[in-house]
């Protein structure tokens, strides 16, 4: 009987001590391999993450995309950020404005990417596909709605005063020609091109979709519309506001003082003419459609309101009609009718491209035709 709790107390503490046994030799070697870098194939230096931490040296610093290259670095030698932060950590790029970006998740480690400047996750190296970016989601400071026509209007002016100054250089006494030259307005107008250059820059520096396409149509140009019904409603619809605009400016013209409208410029030939009409729809109507009704008043409207983007993109449309408007020699009234008339004829082009829900082709449309009938009553002298 005594033999019995004896044996009984005995075993007890020979299993215990055999389960605390039995697990080290098991758990030593994957500590051990914990510790060391595992690598799979086709990652090379990518790190390998275990329960959240980093075994492995990355490819990249996560904030500026610098190619780590001492694998023992513990910061970038260029912007001094971490690299050995977690896949749950947020990758933000600093230069990026103020904007709902769509973020990207890497589908093998999980980690949030809020830049598309990577094509492969700087943690892992898994490849990343650029997301459909919806446009109702794209949004950007008023400062850059503000400051993005004065960046575009500086552009041109730089490009016209370079091709000015080479002419000049070529014929020193031919200034007066040059500006009075319809070879030159209508060089004028297709340079005007330049405008839609900075704005899709920015779209695609910052919201990069998947093609040049899907940039366009943030800015109101529907380059995928199949739908021939559609697309002859909006040029209807461009036609008639276009026309409803003319009439306005002559009214406005038989009962303002002299120097109000008119075109000075001398069309001497009908191909002439025929590109001065080319440049007011391919050009004037696309470009400055796209600038100020596409991303300007697009901005303004998402952060203060339809009514208050549309008057301030209109006020800033008049002011880069400037050249049009503030011409020497002009009375005070004939200057404030002018910009008056400039003023109003942004708000029906900002009404119009709210009407069609950012679709521009009316307002491409209703612009060129105004602008090409303007100058065709110039060149038959109606």
């Amino acid at each position: 009987m005594s033999f019995d709790p004896e044996s009984n107390n005995e075993p007890e503490p020979d299993s215990a001590a055999e389960s605390n046994s039995t697990p080290e030799p098991d758990n030593a070697p994957e500590q051990k391999n914990a510790r060391e870098p595992e690598k799979e194939p086709g990652l090379g230096n990518a790190p390998i993450f275990t329960n959240g931490v980093i075994r492995g040296p990355p490819k990249f610093c996560m904030q500026c995309g610098v190619p780590v290259v001492d694998p023992n670095a513990t910061f970038c030698m260029r912007c001094g950020q971490r690299l050995d932060l977690t896949p749950e950590s947020i990758f933000v790029d600093s230069r990026q404005p103020e904007a709902r970006i769509p973020k990207q998740i890497c589908p093998n480690c999980g980690t949030q990417i809020f830049t598309y400047k990577y094509s492969a996750c700087p943690h892992c190296g898994t490849s990343l596909e650029r997301p459909h970016v919806d446009p109702g989601t794209v949004q950007y400071s008023p400062g850059w709605s503000i400051g993005m026509p004065i960046i575009s209007v500086g552009l041109l002016f730089l490009v016209l005063f370079v091709s000015d100054l080479i002419y000049l250089l070529t014929n020193p006494n031919g200034y007066i020609e040059l500006l009075t030259s319809t070879n030159y307005l209508i060089l004028g107008l297709f340079l005007e091109l330049f405008f839609i250059i900075p704005p899709f820059l920015f779209l695609r520096r910052y919201f990069p979709p998947k093609s040049t396409k899907e940039r366009f149509s943030l800015l109101g140009l529907p380059l995928n519309e199949r739908s021939s019904k559609k697309i002859a409603k909006e040029i209807g619809i461009g036609a008639l506001v276009g026309a409803g605009m003319l009439g306005f400016v002559t009214l406005m013209g038989y009962l303002s003082p002299p120097g109000y409208g008119g075109e000075s410029v001398n069309i001497a030939t009908s191909w002439q003419l025929v590109l001065i009409c080319m440049g007011c729809f391919g050009a004037v109507g696309v470009s400055e459609e796209i600038l100020f009704r596409g991303f300007t008043q697009r901005g303004l409207v998402n952060a203060w309101g339809k009514t208050t983007g549309i008057f301030v993109t209109a006020i800033m449309f008049s002011f880069a009609h400037f050249t049009e408007i503030f011409v020497l020699g002009n009375s005070i009234l004939v200057t404030v009718l002018l910009f008056v008339t400039f003023f109003t004829i942004s708000i029906i082009f900002g009404y119009l491209r709210e009407w069609r829900k950012g679709n521009l082709v009316a307002n491409i449309i209703a612009h060129g035709l105004y602008d090409s009938l303007v100058f065709m009553i110039a060149f038959f002298g109606i």
